[in-house]
């Protein structure tokens, strides 16, 4: 199988820096890390248990080391997956990275632990499934928009960030490469 080459070779340094930039202004604003409540069915290596107060706890994203996730979507759905999403998903366990961009703020997907891998695994399976239905080029979701249900997706054949609703083919190009679009991102602190 043919994997599809980033369009942009710096999308992890682009990453490693936003996640920087992430958690210093979360920092500035609050004086801590990022909190999230604590949910002992759903363990994450992110979470700083020892700072559990009244059910919530810090997180900090984690660095990991391989990036073969994509390789079961890969099998699943019979195609080489865009290595810029296998870059993207496979960097960091992470909670949802809130940001803003020109076009309004969205949150950036994470994997939280192996359960919501699997599940994030699923979901882009039926994503993939409803492309094929429509005879739409195939584009995997990567972030949610604060804009009802439109969602960011990377273009499968050639790595260019588009803007998507459910079920309709992609509005438009918002950016070239997921590694420009996220260095241009700035932080927010979400809901």
């Amino acid at each position: 199988m043919h994997t599809p080459t980033s369009s942009n070779p710096d999308l992890r340094l682009a990453l490693d820096q936003f996640i920087g930039r992430y958690l210093e202004h979360v920092d500035s604003n609050t004086g801590t890390l990022p909190n999230i409540e604590h949910d002992p069915d759903w363990p994450s290596v992110c979470e700083h248990t020892e700072t559990l107060s009244n059910g919530y706890c810090h997180w900090k994203p984690i660095e990991r080391t391989h990036n073969d996730d994509l390789n079961r979507l890969e099998k699943a759905l019979g195609v080489a997956i865009h290595s810029d999403l296998k870059t993207f998903f496979s960097s960091y366990w992470s909670g949802p990275l809130p940001a803003t961009c020109d076009d309004g703020d969205l949150t950036l997907i994470q994997l939280w632990n192996e359960q919501d891998l699997e599940q994030l695994l699923e979901n882009q399976i039926g994503h993939a499934l409803s492309k094929r239905q429509t005879d739409d080029p195939l584009t995997l979701f990567f972030a949610v928009t604060d804009e009802s249900e439109y969602f960011l997706s990377v273009n499968n054949a050639d790595g260019q960030v588009l803007l998507e609703y459910p079920g309709r083919p992609p509005e438009r190009v918002i950016a070239p490469s997921l590694g420009t679009f996220i260095a241009e991102l700035q932080p927010r602190i979400g809901p």
